[in-house]
């Protein structure tokens, strides 16, 4: 490939397929992908929700990236991988001589928003705030936003359209249709039901998209998300 062809047909996004990948099979996308350095095809990076912050108290999913000498830096993995930071202070109630056993690179875990700065994009967060009940029903909601994710995702690629626009077309209406009532339960009632109209009516989803979306929960749709 020359560098004229690839930068003729990336620049501008990372998130689209170029032209003239799509007839090469997953494999040979992915290797491209890799050496292009476009990175969020398969909706990594792509918010579960529409919200673009948590809010305080919140408990959320994150993944430590790095470590320094008064603080971890985290990813806020449900937020489109937004960043955060837990100060040492908030990592455990006990006093401990090396902070190395209780934080380390590359480990995810909840942790609870205490502070917010929305004008600069700070967020600061407790490990030792969230007790074993928040932290076992955090993993579970964490678990349930990846699965559909990766559901949207994988209709989107199908479908030939863009995955946030995926996105905001079945799960963010799905989270936002019932207070309290995760998309995934909406996704699971549908692939036990094949309640179309009543689901996913609202949404005026194109016929196309709403039969790749039912192909692909009877395939891909967990009974239990632990």
């Amino acid at each position: 490939l020359s560098a004229q062809v690839v930068e003729g047909e990336t620049k501008g996004s990372n998130n689209e397929r170029p032209e003239w990948m799509r007839d090469l099979n997953k494999r040979q996308q992915k290797f491209v992908c890799g050496c292009l350095g476009i990175t969020s095809w398969d909706g990594k990076d792509i918010p579960f929700y529409v919200e673009t912050m948590p809010k305080i108290n919140d408990v959320v999913w994150v993944k430590i990236t790095q470590v320094n000498d008064t603080s971890a830096v985290v990813q806020l993995l449900e937020y489109g991988k937004r960043e955060g930071i837990i100060p040492y202070t908030e990592v455990t109630r006990r006093r401990v001589r090396s902070m190395g056993k209780l934080i380390k690179v590359g480990r995810t875990e909840p942790a609870q928003v205490i502070r917010i700065d929305k004008d600069k994009g700070y967020i600061d967060l407790s490990k030792k705030l969230v007790t074993p009940n928040e932290a076992k029903a955090c993993e579970a909601h964490f678990r349930q936003g990846n699965e559909v994710r990766s559901i949207v995702c994988h209709v989107a690629e199908l479908c030939d359209i863009p995955a946030m626009d995926a996105m905001e077309m079945i799960a963010y209406p799905l989270y936002q249709r019932e207070p309290g009532k995760h998309a995934w339960t909406w996704l699971y009632e549908l692939n036990q039901t094949e309640d179309v109209e009543r689901i996913l009516g609202p949404l005026k989803l194109d016929k196309a998209i709403s039969d790749c979306l039912m192909s692909t929960l009877k395939n891909a749709m967990r009974l239990k998300v632990l």
